[in-house]
Formats: structure tokens, sequence, C-alpha cells
């Protein structure tokens, strides 16, 4: 019986090392990841190699009277020394950033003069920055626009255009000489649509979303291209956006660069393992704080009584 009970002890103890053993080695291993973490080595959300991501960086930024657009991208490891893409006197806000399969850079924004507001681009071929060039609208008002690059290296962009009625989402797409003329995505209506997103999805076909007021309440709407128009507006509430690209782009926005003053007024393109998106940093920093997209860009949009939106 004491032998037994000898047995059973030594067992015991031995189960009790080798657990402690086991846990000191986990933990460990959790140390050492994080200490690689710490120096940048890898990646929080998807242990992805700093080195191996690159991104693209746009933002607004105040000189003397106006507000200029800037850029800076993130390769291997480190961002390049901000460059100034706009150049004239005017409120230069809001810019969006994506890149196609064959690394042509677009970045577009919208630029106001007083109540006038116009969307400007400008793109980057490897070697050189074009001038900035407007796109005709023939709307009085045309802000928060955003762009997206297919997988054939055609960039869309849609935007939030004033037709002396209300705000309303339109979009346009490069057809190898110049742009498109803007047509409506959203239904026809009186109340404002605004805030819009654009997104790459199956078959290589965009869709977006965006914020809508029915007179009551914001609501999220989206619609999708068919390949020949857009389709029928849907209230939806959808998680369309990369979870992983999203992951990372929390994770790049916790260490900006320091010359990147106002980061709410920035948008992040994100490439990583063959994939492509675009975020506003402010909707990634406020995702978890303010679900109402209407308040998203409260400082740089306001909407008038008469539903027309300008400069806050």
């Amino acid at each position: 019986m004491r032998h037994q009970h000898l047995l059973k002890t030594f067992s015991l103890i031995f189960l009790q090392n080798h657990l402690r053993s086991f846990i000191n080695s986990c933990l460990l291993s959790i140390l050492y990841i994080f200490g690689i973490m710490m120096d940048g080595g890898i990646n929080l959300v998807n242990s992805e190699p700093i080195e191996n991501i690159e991104a693209d960086l746009v933002w607004s930024e105040v000189e003397t009277e106006d507000y200029e657009i800037y850029f800076s991208s993130l390769r291997n490891g480190q961002w390049s020394a901000k460059t100034k893409l706009s150049n004239h006197r005017a409120m230069d806000l809001l810019p969006s950033v994506g890149s196609g399969i064959d690394g042509t850079i677009w970045v577009v924004w919208f630029a106001a003069h007083g109540s006038i507001s116009d969307l400007y681009y400008s793109m980057f071929d490897g070697e050189n920055w074009s001038i900035p060039e407007m796109i005709s609208t023939g709307f009085s008002s045309n802000t928060a626009p955003f762009v997206v690059v297919d997988n054939n290296n055609v960039p869309w962009i849609v935007w939030a255009g004033f037709d002396e009625e209300d705000d309303d989402i339109y979009f346009t797409r490069w057809n190898g000489f110049g742009w498109d003329s803007p047509s409506m995505v959203n239904m026809d209506n009186t109340t404002p649509d605004i805030i819009p997103v654009i997104k790459i999805g199956q078959n290589n076909l965009p869709w977006v979303k965006w914020s809508g007021y029915d007179g009551k309440e914001s609501k999220s709407y989206i619609s999708r291209w068919t390949g020949s128009k857009w389709s029928e507006e849907l209230i939806e509430d959808i998680e369309n956006i990369n979870q992983s690209l999203m992951g990372i782009s929390e994770y790049l926005i916790s260490d900006l660069p320091e010359f990147v003053g106002s980061q709410k007024l920035a948008t992040i393109h994100i490439k990583s393992n063959g994939e492509r998106s675009t975020f506003r940093i402010r909707e990634v920093m406020e995702e978890s704080e303010d679900d109402n997209n209407l308040d998203i860009l409260q400082k740089q949009i306001e909407i008038q009584s008469d539903g027309k939106t300008i400069i806050g």
C-alpha cells in the first residue's frame, strides 16, 4: 500500500513538474514573440513581417492660410519623406489613394474655394507625380471622394455631388484618356447621400457603400456594379471589408510617421499578400466608438438645411 501511495505521489509530482515546465515554455514563447513584435518584426494581427507590407498614405495638412495634400509610402518597413501633391490657394481636403497591379498610384481629393468645391487627382507612374488636374463634374459641390483600382488597373472614383437639390453619390472611371461623365449610384431622392466608400468585390466588380438620410436618421446603403449599371440600393450594414487588411491598418495607424500631423484627415492604402484595400483613418480609429457614419467627418463636412454639403 505504501509503495502504491509513493508511486501515486511521484506520479503527481512528475505531472505537476511537467505541467509547470509546459506552462513556462508557453510563457517564454509568448514573451519571445511579443519581443519581436515590439521590435517591429512581426505584425500583431496576422504575423506578417512589416517588411512585406506596403502602404500608401495621403493626408491634408494646414499651410499658412489653406490645406495641402501630402503623400508618403511604406516600403521595406520604412516610411518615405512626405511629398506635397497640391499647390494652389484652396482648402485641399479628404484625399483618397489607391493603386493597381501595375503599381500606378492614384490620389484624389476635393478643393474648396468658398462655397465651390472641385475634384482633383494626381497619379504616380513609378517615377514622377503628374500635375494635379481637375475632374470636370458639372456640380458646384463635390466632396469626400474615394478611389479604388480594379484588377484591370482601372481607377474608379465615387463622391458626393450636389445637384442643386441635395447631395447624391456619383461615380466616374478612367477610360484610358480621361474620366467618364459622372453617373449617379444611389436612387434619386431629395435627401442627402454622403461619405461613399468603394471596394472591389467578386469577379472584379466594385460595390459602393454610403450614408443616406431618410428624413429621420442616417442609414447605410449599398449598391453593386453589375457590369453595365449599379444595382438597386439596399439598406444593409454589411461587413465587406477585408478584416485582415483592416487589422494591418489598425497596426500601422498606431505608429504613423511623426510628420503626419492630423492623422484623422488621412487615408491609408494597404497592400499585403496580393490583396489591396483603402481605409479612411478616422473611420478605423472611431469604428468601435461611433457607428453613425454621418458623424465621422463632422469637423470637415457640414450638411446645411437645404441639403448641400459644405466645409465645416
